[in-house]
């Protein structure tokens, strides 16, 4: 079975996609999908990033579309799109472009996480049994929330009405849910809601629609990406042991969440990490300003790799200073979007061009933005998931110029202590939950 997924993000590209390779497939990121067709036939599952979360909802048409597009021309037999867990993103416009091109029956949408405390309750999400756009979402720098509800959001942006099936839908049973369908089937709606509280409630969406003829579009987070591994089948599981390694691990951490943020300071805390700032609101600053501050990271990144010691590149995320860079950013007539992919731009260089010099084969990469800009800059071109550090945080291999174990986070995930596990784990080797194809036991990585 052939699985395609349409991510927005590159972190969730990766979450979602690492679902399906916990049950044993063979699942990858393309970075360069369009240049690379018979890449697209190498695994049982294939990741595109249009990395189109925060553009405008035209320029998110098209690249899904395109990206659709590709899709359709590969024989694939389940389609996924990865959408946020915090509803970011342009969820309306994007579904459009799926419609248009493919014309399922149903495009069957629930961002509900339950094991991060995301549900879907009467259509609206909640995180952490506050109403999302009430919560510190509401304040991202970049793509700020406005609305809980679902239905409501895809009705801002799409050209097409969403339907809501709730919790006490789902509890009537089969029979009135099929009516249910073959209703909103008649009346040409296209786009379903799910509630969604639980990991068995997610399941019971994907049970509903075993056996029955409908053309689906699934549209979820990692959440109903797990689910789905029951329809794609399973394989057998084995380890990734990693070698111990020579190069000091360097970590790039772009997310200002508060999540985040608390995770770093940890982080920070351990002995011998060089924990270095890189001033948010100078590199929006005019050009002299922007290149000294490269410069300095650079040199202090440089000489603590040449000590031998961890390195943590972050980018300064108090309030206080997002304020700067916005306000600096808007003097050379930028808005928020640009501010922020200036910022994500100044780490991603900086991170491809240590991995270069000091020939670094193990990151922690913290920020779709972030982790992308560090793939261009290094010229990656895929990126094969293969395990998990813990749920949600999973573990690949980069290749293109170079091969190169990353650990790649959401923002918003992760136990506390998991910037610190994960640095031992990459830094001092050890054995890593990985699926493999039936037939594979152990694989060592003292290539890199």
């Amino acid at each position: 079975m052939k699985i395609a997924i349409i991510a927005d993000d590159f972190t969730g590209a990766n979450d979602s996609g690492v679902q399906f390779a916990r049950s044993g497939l063979k699942a990858s990121v393309l970075l360069k999908f369009a240049e690379d067709d018979a890449a697209a036939l190498d695994d049982d599952v294939v990741i595109v990033d249009t990395d189109s979360r925060s553009l405008g909802a035209q320029e998110a048409y098209d690249r899904v579309r395109t990206a659709a597009e590709f899709v359709k021309a590969k024989p694939f037999d389940v389609i996924f799109k990865k959408v946020d867990s915090t509803l970011r993103g342009n969820f309306g416009a994007e579904f459009d472009a799926l419609q248009d091109v493919f014309q399922p029956d149903f495009i069957v949408c629930t961002p509900a996480y339950p094991e991060y405390n995301r549900m879907v309750r009467d259509g609206s999400l909640y995180l952490n049994g506050q109403l999302l756009h009430e919560t510190e979402f509401a304040l991202d720098p970049k793509t700020p929330i406005t609305v809980s509800s679902i239905p409501e959001l895809i009705r801002r942006q799409s050209k097409r009405a969403a339907a809501l099936i709730t919790s006490a839908d789902m509890v009537l049973g089969q029979a009135h849910l099929e009516h249910r369908l073959a209703e909103l089937a008649a009346e040409g709606c296209h786009y379903l809601v799910f509630d969604a509280q639980s990991e068995q409630e997610l399941r019971g969406i994907v049970r509903l629609f075993e056996g029955l003829d409908y053309r689906v579009i699934w549209a979820g987070s990692a959440g109903l990406a797990g689910c789905l591994t029951t329809v794609a089948g399973t394989a057998h599981e084995t380890v990734l042991e990693l070698a111990r390694s020579a190069a000091p691990v360097l970590a790039v951490i772009g997310s200002v969440n508060f999540k985040t943020r608390q995770q770093l300071a940890l982080l920070l805390a351990e002995p011998q990490v060089a924990g270095i700032r890189m001033e948010a609101h100078v590199t929006v600053a005019p050009d002299a300003a922007c290149n000294a501050e490269l410069k300095r990271i650079y040199e202090a990144a440089a000489l603590a790799l040449q000590q031998g010691k961890p390195v943590v590149l972050y980018s300064s995320g108090e309030q206080e200073e997002i304020r700067l860079a916005m306000e600096a950013g808007s003097k050379l007539g930028m808005g928020q979007t640009e501010v922020s992919d200036r910022i994500a731009e100044a780490l991603g260089r900086t991170a491809a061009t240590l991995v270069e010099a000091y020939g670094l084969n193990r990151l922690i990469l913290t920020g779709g933005d972030t982790a992308k800009q560090f793939c261009r800059f290094a010229g990656m071109e895929k990126f094969r998931l293969q395990g998990e550090v813990e749920t949600g945080v999973p573990i690949g291999l980069f290749s293109g110029a170079n091969e190169v174990y990353g650990v790649t986070k959401a923002g918003g995930f992760g136990s506390e202590d998991v910037f610190v596990r994960t640095l031992h784990m990459l830094q001092g080797g050890g054995g890593v939950g990985t699926p493999y194809p039936a037939g594979h036991n152990t694989v060592h990585s003292d290539r890199v």
